[in-house]
């Protein structure tokens, strides 16, 4: 069988399992020898109760769909990525989306802002400039904020995939279906999550991303299991 059928029937098992645990553990015993028999039996069923799992089954247990650790809306709200420039500060190809992390620590800025700045402190000193010497200010924080923009985007970009700000491709999606036979009734869920887990990575895929698709392909294919594969964790960040 399918080792992701196996997780989830597994999955299923050890619910039941803790659920009757429970209820011998709530049991109201007050004779203290059957009391005693039944604590006998919790702890007997407490004793090996780590399963025998395939090395597949295993592999899909330990492994977690990863998603990039910014957004662009965490790079934009940065002040060295304002405002965000195609090319300069990132960039989208065949939808996946890209930051260019060697300004991540550079002194890029917005000069504008910058001049904005040197000009407001100025202007709120106790003894302020004239108008003349605040556009004076104004003017030279400009021109050192530019020169040393002008130096940072010389340094060759380096460029690192950002989570994916399209919607799921349903259509791509399909294509990473893997089936267990010629008729294409069976998907073989297995390979189908190592497809999954290494497209969603190449695309930048959030969380919500492997929901939808998980979500879709379990209410299609195995809607039996879809409640409980909806209450498993799909992602590790």
């Amino acid at each position: 069988m399918d080792p992701f059928t196996l997780l989830i029937q597994r999955t299923e098992s050890e619910k039941r399992f803790e659920d009757i645990l429970l209820a011998l553990r709530e049991l109201q015993v007050t004779n203290p020898e059957r009391r005693e028999y039944v604590d006998g039996i919790i702890e007997r069923l407490q004793v090996n109760t780590e399963p025998d799992i395939p090395a597949a089954q295993l592999e899909i247990n330990n492994f977690a769909f990863q998603i990039p650790e910014f957004s662009i809306q965490d790079i934009a709200a940065r002040p060295n990525y304002r405002p965000m420039t195609y090319n300069t500060h990132w960039k989208e190809e065949n939808g996946r989306v890209f930051y260019n992390e060697a300004l991540l620590t550079a002194a890029y800025e917005d000069e504008n802002v910058v001049a904005a700045r040197a000009r407001e402190e100025a202007a709120n000193r106790p003894n302020p400039p004239n108008a003349e010497e605040l556009e004076r200010t104004y003017q030279r924080a400009l021109n050192q904020q530019a020169t040393i923009n002008a130096v940072a985007c010389r340094v060759p970009p380096v460029w690192t995939l950002i989570q994916r700000k399209d919607l799921n491709d349903t259509r791509a999606e399909d294509s990473w279906l893997q089936y267990a036979d010629d008729k294409h009734k069976h998907v073989n869920w297995y390979d189908t999550l190592r497809t999954i887990q290494t497209m969603g990575a190449y695309l930048g895929y959030t969380e919500l991303h492997y929901r939808r698709l998980l979500d879709r392909f379990v209410s299609y294919f195995a809607s039996n299991i879809a409640p409980v594969a909806r209450r498993m964790p799909y992602v590790e960040c």
